[in-house]
C-alpha cells in the first residue's frame, strides 16, 4: 500500500482536499468507469451518506465494500 496522496476535488459543489492511497483513487476510477458516473458525483454521494466528517475514511470504506460485494458475487456465480 502506498502513502496517501492528496487531491483537490469538488464535493457537493465545494472544493476540498482529500488524501487516500493510490490504490483507492484507482478503485474510484474503476467504479466510476463501470457505473458511468463521474468521480465527483460518487464523492458527493459518499459525503451525503456519511455518518462522519472523515471523507478519506468513507472513500476507503466505499471502495472496500464495492470490492467485497463484487468478490462475493463472483463466489456465488462459481458455486452455481
Amino acid at each position: 500500500m502506498t502513502r496517501p496522496t492528496a487531491r483537490s476535488v469538488v464535493v457537493g459543489g465545494l472544493r476540498t482536499s482529500v488524501s487516500v492511497e493510490r490504490e483507492f483513487w484507482a478503485g474510484l476510477r474503476e467504479i466510476s468507469k463501470e457505473d458511468g458516473v463521474p468521480i465527483q458525483q460518487i464523492l458527493t454521494n459518499i459525503a451525503r451518506r456519511s455518518s462522519t466528517k472523515n471523507l478519506s475514511a468513507e472513500i476507503r470504506l466505499f471502495v472496500y465494500r464495492r470490492l467485497r460485494k463484487t468478490l462475493l458475487s463472483l463466489e456465488d456465480q462459481g458455486r452455481q
